[in-house]
C-alpha cells in the first residue's frame, strides 16, 4: 500500500489494519477502495476486493513517503557513493517517483541507508575494540571511588574498558583492579605491547611494578604541568615544558631543557627529578621499530591497483560471539540552551 501510494501520488487512509485484514481508502474523500486479507496457515496476503479508480487530484508530497521506505530503496545508491548530498536525493526522489520530500526527511532516509549498508552506530557500539588509568572521588552518601580504564581506537576515540567501585585509592584496590584488567586483556604477556599513562595516583605504583614489570608506564604531561605551574606558574615556563614534550628526537628535548634552565634553575630541577623511564627523554628508545605492515609499502600498493575492492560493509558479515551485547550508553540532553563557552583551564584567563 505504502508503495502504491508513492508511485500513484495519493493520500490513503487506513480504515482497518490489523493482523488478519486490511481495509484502506482515499483520504480525499473519492472511490478508490481496497480491501486484503491474509490465508490462512500461510504468511500470504490476498487482494480480495479493489475499486482502482481515482477522481481526486494527485499529490506531490505523500504523507507514506517515510524515510524507512525511502531509506531502503536508496541503499544502493548509499552503496554506491555515501557522501551522496541532500538536494541530490531530493531530485533523486523527484525523479523517479515524481514526489517531494523535506530535506529532514532526506536526511533521515540518507541515515537509513548508511546504517544497512555500514551498521548503525548501536550495534557497531557492541564490537568496539578498545584500551590508561585513573581515578575519581565518589561524592555521595557512602563515598568511596571510581577506578577506571580507558583507552584510544584506531579512530582516536576514547573509550572505556572497564570500571570498578572501591574503598579508596589504596595499593591493594589498585592490585585487585589491575589484576582483573591484565586477565581481560590477554595477561602479562599481551599487556607488554601497551604503554600505561596515568597521573601521580597513590598506590599505583607499587601495584605496577608487582604485576607488570617492565611494561612502559607513563606519566599524563597535563597532570604534570597542573602540578608544575602551582610551583613554578607562567607562561615562558609553560611553553618550554611543552616544547621539550612534543620535541620528537634527544637533541631537541636537550635544547629546551637548556633554555628552560637558564629561565628558572629551580623548574628544572623539580622536571628532572621525575624518575627517568615516565620522563619525556624515555621516548627515545634505543631501539627501531618498524609499526608499517607489508601490504602500505610500495610494491604491494601498486598490486592493487588493477583490481578494485569494494569497502567492508557492517557487522552483519561478522563472526557471532557468545558473550552478552554491550548496550550503548543512552542519548541524553540537558534542559535548557547549551553553553557555548567551554570550561577553561586552571592558567587561562577568566
Amino acid at each position: 500500500m505504502t508503495t502504491y501510494a508513492i508511485h500513484n501520488g495519493r493520500d490513503l487512509k487506513f480504515i482497518k489494519n490489523d493482523k488478519l485484514r486490511v481495509r484502506v481508502k482515499c483520504k480525499e474523500g473519492c472511490e478508490w477502495f481496497a480491501y486484503c486479507a491474509k490465508l490462512p496457515d500461510e504468511d500470504t496476503w490476498q487482494l480480495r476486493k479493489l475499486v482502482d479508480t481515482h477522481s481526486c487530484n494527485r499529490e506531490y508530497k505523500v504523507k507514506f513517503t517515510r524515510s524507512s521506505w525511502l531509506g531502503k530503496r536508496l541503499y544502493s545508491t548509499i552503496k554506491e557513493n555515501p557522501n551522496i548530498k541532500i538536494t541530490d536525493i531530493s531530485n533523486k526522489v523527484h525523479q523517479k517517483w515524481n514526489a517531494g520530500v523535506s530535506k529532514m526527511k532526506a536526511f533521515r532516509a540518507r541515515r537509513v541507508a548508511i546504517d544497512m549498508v555500514d551498521g548503525s552506530f548501536i550495534e557497531q557500539y557492541i564490537r568496539l575494540p578498545i584500551i590508561g588509568l585513573d581515578g575519581c572521588f565518589l561524592k555521595g552518601y557512602y563515598g568511596g571511588m571510581i577506578l577506571a580504564a580507558v583507552g584510544r581506537d584506531p579512530n582516536d576515540q576514547m573509550l572505556p574498558i572497564a570500571l570498578a567501585v572501591v574503598e579508596g585509592e589504596t595499593r591493594d584496590s589498585w592490585t585487585w583492579f589491575l589484576k582483573l584488567l591484565i586477565d581481560d586483556l590477554g595477561g602479562q604477556q599481551a599487556c607488554k605491547s601497551y604503554t600505561f599513562i596515568f597521573d601521580q595516583q597513590k598506590g599505583l605504583f607499587p601495584a605496577m611494578d608487582e604485576l607488570l614489570p617492565g611494561v612502559e608506564q607513563r606519566f599524563c604531561v597535563r597532570h604534570l604541568y597542573n602540578n608544575f605551574r602551582k610551583i613554578h606558574p607562567g607562561k615562558k615556563l609553560k611553553e618550554l615544558m611543552w616544547k621539550a614534550t612534543k620535541s620528537t628526537y634527544h637533541q631537541a628535548w636537550e635544547r629546551e631543557m637548556k633554555e628552560l634552565r637558564k629561565v628558572n634553575e629551580e623548574a628544572y630541577k623539580y622536571l628532572v627529578k621525575i624518575p627517568p623511564r615516565y620522563a619525556d627523554e624515555n621516548i627515545f628508545g634505543v631501539s627501531n621499530i618498524n609499526h608499517t605492515g607489508d601490504k602500505f609499502m610500495a610494491k604491494d600498493i601498486c598490486g592493487m591497483l588493477p583490481t578494485c575492492y569494494l569497502p567492508t560493509n557492517g557487522q552483519n558479515i561478522w563472526a557471532q560471539t557468545p558473550y552478552p551485547n554491550v548496550l550503548s550508553p543512552p542519548s541524553r540532553r540537558l534542559p535548557g540552551r547549551p553553553k557555548r563557552s567551554r570550561n577553561k583551564d586552571g592558567d587561562e584567563k577568566k
